[in-house]
């Protein structure tokens, strides 16, 4: 099987899940919304269901926004891109939220405790 398309928190027993969307459409902006098939080997769960953020498995609070990971591989790209103090030259449409940047020590430090 592929690999998902996000993890999830499992909507039936809370332990990370996969979610594959029927129709192929996220990008960088998170388009949310849409079904999908979740399948947990935790606790069997194999269903369509729909798209919540609420469910993402790897979700980071910092200040009042949220940093979202599709997937864990995604986290550590993230978690390296505020570690090496990088910055977007390009539109401001597809940049982080100006709290991320302020607040970068405290997000590696927070994705660095969930990797764990």
């Amino acid at each position: 099987m592929k690999n998902p398309d996000i993890d999830i928190i499992c909507p039936k027993c809370r332990k990370r899940a996969a979610f594959y969307a029927d129709e192929k459409t996220w990008t960088y902006k998170i388009q949310i919304g849409g079904k999908g098939l979740a399948i947990c080997s935790s606790c069997g769960l194999n269903k369509k269901i729909d798209f919540d953020p609420d469910l993402y498995f790897y979700k980071i609070p910092i200040k009042d926004r949220f940093l979202y990971a599709r997937t864990f591989d995604d986290l550590l790209r993230l978690r390296n891109y505020f570690a090496e103090n990088k910055r977007m030259n390009g539109d401001p449409e597809l940049d982080f939220p100006k709290v991320f940047y302020e607040n970068r020590l405290e997000l590696v430090k927070a994705i660095d405790s969930r990797i764990d």
